[in-house]
């Protein structure tokens, strides 16, 4: 019943009956995010698809749990664990959404609550960089004469330069570290197929009516299956 009621609501935001996706998906992506799912025990074929995907491509990906599992966690070194406060699924969702999602495709309201949570600040930061220098030297001919020669050498120096920083309040509140958004990005590089796998845990979420909604704008507006 639960899992019924989840679609109905997944139904009215995806623009289809059913996820887009299949495990064949899965098998064939190169970035993967299972959001939801202790993989290991909850779903060892999608663990398979999973690590296929991983493994015969490559692959790279975010798994998403409040515990640990270190059976997925060592099938790369590729995959990095987002290990989120219990029960921050529906928080988990809105950011999956801020960092994949073409906001352009979002509902209006939407996209200006996810922009909400963002806080731009300027910081200092200490950059080293080389700098080319000419300088005139003396050198010593055969006859012992002087001959002023002009070299060029290369010295490192640090200089000091403003950085704008943006802050994400979804990480804070899913109990991530807002560095995770710039290993998440490193992550992406040259991927190209892309998977959502969604556990069980939202189904019995307080919250799984948005959630499923939520998924299915995550369908609908980024380029996961």
């Amino acid at each position: 019943k639960k899992f019924q009621n989840f679609l109905t609501s997944f139904r009215a935001t995806s623009g289809t009956y059913l996820p887009n996706g299949d495990l064949k998906d899965v098998r064939a992506s190169n970035f993967i995010i299972t959001l939801g799912t202790h993989i290991t025990h909850d779903s060892p074929i999608a663990r398979y698809a999973f690590n296929n995907g991983m493994s015969m491509n490559k692959g790279a990906g975010l798994y998403c749990h409040p515990l640990k599992d270190d059976t997925v966690e060592g099938l790369s070194k590729n995959l990095l664990p987002l290990t989120y406060n219990v029960g921050s699924e529906e928080v988990m969702m809105y950011l999956l959404l801020d960092l994949f999602a073409d906001k352009t495709q979002l509902p209006q309201d939407l996209s200006d609550y996810l922009n909400s949570f963002h806080t731009l600040s300027t910081v200092q930061k200490i950059e080293k960089v080389k700098e080319k220098i000419s300088e005139v030297v003396v050198e010593k001919t055969t006859n012992d004469e002087g001959e002023e020669v002009e070299v060029e050498k290369t010295v490192t120096k640090e200089i000091t330069v403003d950085v704008t920083v943006d802050h994400n309040r979804l990480f804070d509140m899913a109990g991530l570290q807002p560095e995770m958004q710039d290993k998440i990005q490193a992550l992406l590089a040259k991927k190209e197929t892309f998977s959502f796998i969604l556990g069980e845990d939202v189904y019995n979420h307080p919250q799984a009516s948005n959630i499923a909604r939520l998924a299915g704008l995550f369908q609908s507006a980024s380029s996961f299956k």
